[in-house]
């Protein structure tokens, strides 16, 4: 029998591996919160690691509006349509929601490395298709779900994220952005489970305080991951 392919974790852990012997070429780049890892539309030729960190991935809408897409976490990738795209240009905008830090690899290394192990790539498209799928899945969400929900979702699903300590590092701007409504309907929402003592808000980002409340709420079947 012939050996598995590595799943997208192993693949990822393989990376940052590879990086710390030296046998792949990688700079380390860290990342304050609210900073601009790369705008939509720039030139990419890297990819990038999450070490640790969250970070946004925000896109353009044909009304002016900057709308969160998705936010990734430790030992996920972005980057990668650019690199792996003829034109090599950002198909999105990406922030650090918290102060962060990634594994920057170069185009033509990480080519030349999938060319040598050519089990990687089954890795890296999993990886792309698993993030694609899960995006497609909650920006289809955002169609069939009520906005007070869909703050409460989206505030839940970075906490199950977020590996910190301390508030959910989100704005309440952040926070409308990502469940596709406005910045006075996350503050109401936020302000009605707050004084339903469910979390507690500061200038930080949320703090959740009772996470079942806040799933049953929410109509989710767990409060976290």
């Amino acid at each position: 029998m012939g050996m598995s392919s590595p799943t997208a974790g192993e693949l990822f852990a393989h990376l940052i591996e590879l990086t710390r012997l030296g046998s792949l070429r990688a700079r380390s780049r860290t990342f304050a919160r609210g900073e601009v890892v790369f705008h939509e539309g720039d030139m990419g030729d890297t990819i990038h690691l999450i070490e640790r960190g969250l970070f946004a991935v925000r896109t353009s809408t044909t009304a002016g509006r900057s709308l969160i897409i998705n936010v990734l976490a430790t030992g996920d990738v972005f980057g990668e349509f650019a690199v792996f795209t003829a034109e090599g240009r950002r198909t999105s905008s990406v922030t650090s929601l918290a102060g962060g830090a990634t594994i920057a690899i170069e185009r033509d290394d990480l080519r030349a490395l999938l060319h040598d192990s050519p089990d990687l790539v089954d890795a890296l498209l999993s990886a792309v298709v698993t993030k694609a799928e899960n995006t497609r899945v909650r920006l289809v969400e955002l169609l069939a779900v009520p906005a007070d929900l869909r703050v409460l979702r989206a505030l839940l699903f970075v906490a199950a994220l977020d590996d910190g300590e301390g508030p959910v590092p989100l704005t309440q701007l952040d926070l409308a952005s990502l469940a596709a409504t406005t910045r006075p309907t996350a503050n109401k929402v936020l302000r009605g489970e707050e004084e339903r003592g469910a979390l507690r808000l500061s200038r930080g980002g949320v703090t959740i305080l009772d996470p079942v409340r806040l799933a049953h709420r929410a109509r989710v079947d767990r409060p976290l991951r």
